[in-house]
């Protein structure tokens, strides 16, 4: 017997993950297909639309030049029917094809061969109603220009109208009898065709078989020799399969001891992650908790610094008003002080003029001191001088108060 072995779930679900993978592409496979077969037949619309088109165009451009190229039609069909026999004969001496490119070749030629019968009908019908359009015109023709028929001669023309009638009719009937018979010797060529390829196989397989035949009988090997040969190609198997399903169970086996490490191993770090994470945690809410602590420290700092910056900005206000008082004040000061410069001046330059007069009346001599007068002596004269350093120190006092 052979052992048995354990097969885990996870190779089940890859084997089924596997099949769900095929019917994926499967689908995607279809529905491919199905777009491709859309855009065939919405092209293959398109196309028919086209051609419907292109046909009528034809149609009409034909209609216009049947009249002038019927002789040329004519000459071209001799000339094809020529080019047939031509390639008849060289076809007859081509070698022999297989049975498809022929099936496919027979349908061809019956298509074309319908298609030019069509044609040829189409145009034979085409020159009847011309012809007759045109006798139509003759006789009106003759009746107007010689209205004075004899009525025995109108009695002849209708019997011979009557007559022609008749016999294009037979005529019609013939025509089609014989396009129904041409058409049934063409199916029984076809056919003779088929039955001689067949008589052909058939004595191909007959060489065949006798071929087989002798060789099977140069190498026959007796039966009890086939029966050996089939027990040691069993046994061989049978070994063959026990080593393998053997190599299977330790391959398995194997596969279980490492995942089996693999989980252990996962565990273990999953533990140190966890362990990391939870101090790594409460580090970061230490750090949270001093820096809510730093924010409120901050923020109370903040609201002195702002009340201290209001009563700063207070206090330049007052003091910014103040000095602008005592600067007002300055610029008063400032203009009696030159008022006072320039009165001094004013006395000063008087005083000098009576002395340089005085001095040039009288001699020059020192000792003849008694004509100068009292009111010309040197305290009078540094009084003012006095009274513009005690007006600058009152200036200077102002400015540090």
């Amino acid at each position: 017997m052979f052992n048995v072995f354990y097969v885990k779930p996870c190779c089940i679900k890859a084997i089924q993950k596997k099949e769900r993978r095929r019917r994926r592409r499967r689908r995607r496979r279809r529905r491919r297909k199905k777009k491709k077969k859309k855009k065939k037949k919405k092209k293959k619309k398109n196309n028919n639309k086209k051609k419907k088109k292109k046909e009528e165009e034809e149609e009409e451009e034909e209609e216009e030049e049947e009249e002038e190229e019927e002789e040329e039609e004519e000459e071209e069909e001799k000339k094809k029917r020529r080019r047939k026999e031509e390639k008849k004969k060289k076809k007859k001496k081509k070698r022999r094809r297989t049975r498809r490119t022929r099936r496919t070749r027979t349908r061809r030629t019956r298509r074309r061969k319908r298609k030019k019968e069509k044609k040829r009908k189409e145009k034979k019908r085409e020159k009847k109603r011309k012809e007759k359009k045109r006798k139509e015109k003759k006789r009106k023709e003759k009746k107007k220009s010689n209205p004075w028929v004899i009525p025995h001669n109108v009695a002849i023309n209708d019997d011979l109208t009557a007559k022609l009638e008749t016999a294009s009719s037979k005529c019609q009937h013939l025509h089609q009898e014989n396009q129904l018979l041409q058409q049934e010797l063409l199916s029984m060529k076809i056919i003779q065709k088929k039955c001689e390829k067949l008589k052909k196989n058939k004595k191909k397989l007959e060489q065949e078989i006798v071929n087989l035949k002798s060789h099977m009988e140069k190498n026959m090997i007796e039966c009890g020799q086939i029966e050996q040969y089939k027990w040691e190609i069993e046994e061989k198997t049978k070994q063959d399969l026990v080593e393998k399903l053997k190599q299977v169970n330790l391959f398995l086996q194997t596969q279980a001891a490492y995942e089996d490490k693999l989980e252990k191993l996962r565990h273990k770090q999953n533990a140190s992650v966890r362990t990391q994470m939870e101090l790594r945690i409460r580090d970061l809410e230490s750090e949270f908790s001093k820096m809510k602590s730093q924010v409120d420290c901050n923020q109370i700092e903040m609201e002195n610094y702002k009340h201290l910056y209001l009563e700063e900005v207070k206090i330049r206000k007052l003091l910014s008003n103040k000095l602008s008082k005592t600067d007002e004040r300055l610029a008063k000061v400032k203009t009696k002080l030159l008022l006072e410069r320039k009165q001094n001046r004013a006395s000063q330059y008087s005083t000098i003029n009576t002395r340089s007069v005085l001095e040039s009346t009288c001699p020059r001599d020192l000792s003849n001191r008694l004509f100068i007068p009292r009111s010309f002596s040197g305290e009078n004269v540094m009084v003012p001088t006095s009274n513009l350093w005690h007006s600058i120190e009152t200036m200077e006092n102002c400015k540090t108060k």
